[in-house]
């Protein structure tokens, strides 16, 4: 795990292993039409320019990586979701373009 000071970036790896045993959730903040073009099954989309207001649809007590094509809104998300209070929020070091 990569520490950031504000969050903790994983790997493609890191992330597996916690969705491996559903540990975690992911969370896309892709736009609609990117999540429709190409997902990951079982994810979560909630694009980053909706995050602030609709963070209240994620359960504080469950644990989200956020992920988005290559990593640069996931970071961003990952701290507006930290900033509204969910601590157990991790950033996606690779996005979906690298996902295998």
């Amino acid at each position: 795990m990569i520490d950031n000071k504000r969050y903790i970036t994983l790997t493609q790896d890191e992330v597996k292993e916690l969705l491996k045993d559903k540990k975690a959730i992911l969370l896309d903040v892709r736009t609609d039409d990117e999540y429709r073009e190409k997902h990951i099954d079982e994810s979560v989309n909630i694009p980053i320019d909706e995050l602030e207001e609709r963070f209240y649809e994620l359960d504080e007590d469950k644990t989200y990586i956020v992920f988005c094509a290559h990593g640069v809104r996931s970071a961003a998300g990952t701290c507006i979701l930290l900033e509204k209070g969910l601590t157990n929020i991790y950033n996606s070091q690779e996005g979906i373009a690298t996902w295998k």
